[in-house]
């Protein structure tokens, strides 16, 4: 084979405001050991059409087709394959990803369409193509590389992985020519491999963590500078993991790229006190941390090999969340071993009244070639197809795991929102049946896809508030759906205030509550009379709740199609 090889790499994601490091990443280790191939990305979602994709793909007449596989690609690409063959015979497939972490064989079998699969990193690809250049037949031997030969005989060479444990052998992908511009984010490394080995996550995988120096990290971030990139979401599965290299880096972000606003993983129960100190520091809202808490029952977390303290993650996950100017979003997993659905109702309070700004309430996902998968009991039942999920359990059935599933709903729907969530905290506070019952109440209105209105998610917990005959919970209620802009003046407890009056108010010795910091407009406004101190309620939901006469003024400014409340004062 004398001409150049001509690479195609097909990039498949559900949305196109995301974008994957791979292509980036597997061209620039590539070419730097094998130089001189021809290389294209064609990139799409699994919206669009097959047959479209197909033709482009063929037009394009590539050697090699190339494609990292996920979960919720997977089917996508392969119809792709499947048809790109059909019409382009002699066209060679490799892929990579997630979804060939673990045995290879049984897809290899059903699919002969793809010519191999590698597993690992990017070091690998550079030799299948030499391999294929100088036409030996050796490609069986390369590192990570699993396929079936001539005589249907399988080959695993179990993962790629490059030599010594710093990462900074691999060229920088931030090359203006590999990175699009104008995505809403791009991801960054500074690690890969993870020190702990949960057995659902494929990150256990890894045999060992290896790093990027921080000369490195700071060079890949003035490139993505450069590019006009101010979201940066870090891969790194454990990011606060060792706690002293977690504060060089926080350091570096808040000192050096304070115009940066960075997305990151932590293990809540290794949250050092060095770590909370170092983020006090940031500015407002630069950072956004997923705390992976997936579970606070102690049998469930050693069952797969999580070995936290569920009460010192739990300490830790609060002291993070009273850094109000951080925004923590938390984890929860249903599915695993010894968790009922009464567990995860406690789990999901405790979370709850803690705060954290979004909860996420996921099955737990079989995936490929984790411990999970390869120690199931036959009790646990779980989908063959991606996404993987699971089923049911020995302490939980299908119809516990069609609840949960609607419990998750209900929480994006609700507590995910930042006006509806205070609510939300203060009503388990006071009861912590509200969820499953809030839930009975609501299951044979709320759709399985899509979220209601803002205005009818109010009027939901208004209608449950009178049926519970919960008079400080409407109170609170209604005070939130003004707070939200959304005033009903045929209540009786609420007044037009007129343009004249509003200074008079104001002087009665009136306490700002609330302040948006919109420009705000002297009308409309709206007094509101409440038998409940519910104004400081939706500020602190732990506040004691005080039975009197609370008046507070709703202020508004216009900006775009809606009311935005600029100020609330108690008067």
């Amino acid at each position: 084979m004398s001409r150049k090889l001509k690479i195609l790499y097909l990039s498949v994601n559900c949305s196109y405001s995301h974008s994957s490091l791979v292509y980036a990443q597997v061209y620039s280790y590539t070419n730097y050991k094998f130089p001189g191939c021809l290389w294209e990305k064609q990139e799409y979602t699994t919206k669009d059409n097959l047959n479209v994709i197909v033709n482009n793909i063929i037009k394009t007449n590539p050697d090699i087709l190339l494609s990292s596989i996920y979960l919720f690609n997977r089917i996508f690409i392969f119809d792709i394959i499947n048809k790109v063959k059909l019409l382009y015979p002699y066209l060679k497939i490799i892929l990579g990803g997630p979804e060939f972490l673990g045995d290879n064989r049984k897809t290899l079998k059903a699919t002969p369409e793809i010519d191999a699969v590698i597993r690992g990193d990017e070091s690998s690809f550079y030799l299948y193509l030499r391999s294929l250049m100088r036409q030996k037949n050796d490609t069986c031997k390369i590192p990570g590389l699993c396929c079936i030969d001539k005589n249907g005989e399988y080959f695993d060479n179990g993962f790629s992985s490059i030599n010594g444990k710093s990462l900074d052998v691999f060229p920088s992908p931030y090359q203006e020519s590999l990175i699009p511009k104008g995505k809403p984010f791009m991801q960054l490394e500074t690690s890969r491999g993870c020190f702990y080995s949960c057995s659902f996550c494929t990150s256990s995988l890894s045999e060992e963590v290896k790093f990027y120096s921080l000369e490195r990290i700071k060079f890949d971030l003035l490139k993505l500078r450069e590019l006009g990139y101010k979201e940066i979401r870090v891969l790194d599965r454990t990011f606060n993991v060792p706690a002293e290299r977690s504060c060089k880096l926080l350091d570096i972000f808040i000192n050096e790229f304070p115009d940066m606003n960075f997305h990151l993983e932590f293990e809540p129960s290794q949250i050092t006190d060095k770590i909370l100190d170092t983020l006090k520091k940031a500015p407002a809202n630069q950072f956004h941390i997923e705390a992976g808490v997936q579970s606070f029952c102690s049998d469930s977390l050693k069952s797969v090999k999580r070995y936290t303290s569920p009460d010192i993650t739990e300490s830790k996950l609060s002291s993070l969340i009273s850094l109000k100017k951080i925004e923590v979003h938390a984890d929860l997993i249903y599915g695993l071993p010894y968790q009922t659905a009464a567990s995860v109702f406690n789990d999901l309070n405790k979370l709850i009244i803690n705060g954290p700004n979004e909860i996420q309430v996921e099955s737990l996902k079989v995936l490929p070639g984790t411990l999970t998968k390869n120690t199931h009991h036959k009790k646990f039942i779980y989908s063959s197809k991606p996404p993987y999920e699971t089923l049911a359990t020995p302490d939980m059935s299908l119809e516990n795991i069609l609840r949960l599933q609607k419990i998750s709903k209900l929480i994006d729907t609700f507590y995910n929102n930042s006006d509806i969530q205070k609510l939300i905290v203060f009503a388990v506070n006071r009861n912590k049946s509200f969820i499953t019952e809030f839930l009975n109440f609501t299951e044979k209105t709320l759709s399985a896809t899509g979220k209601p209105s803002l205005k009818h998610r109010i009027k939901l917990l208004d209608e449950y508030a009178k049926e519970k005959d919960d008079k400080v919970l409407a109170d609170l209620i209604l005070f939130t759906s003004c707070k939200m802009g959304i005033v009903d003046i045929t209540k009786s407890n609420l007044k037009l205030v007129k343009k004249h009056e509003i200074s008079g108010m104001l002087k009665k010795g009136s306490s700002l509550i609330y302040n948006s910091d919109a420009v705000t407009l002297e009308k409309p406004a709206y007094l509101g009379i409440f038998d409940f101190n519910v104004g400081h309620i939706w500020k602190n939901p732990s506040e004691k709740i005080i039975q009197a006469n609370y008046r507070y003024l709703f202020r508004f400014s216009y900006g775009g199609l809606s009311k935005k409340v600029s100020k609330i004062d108690h008067v």
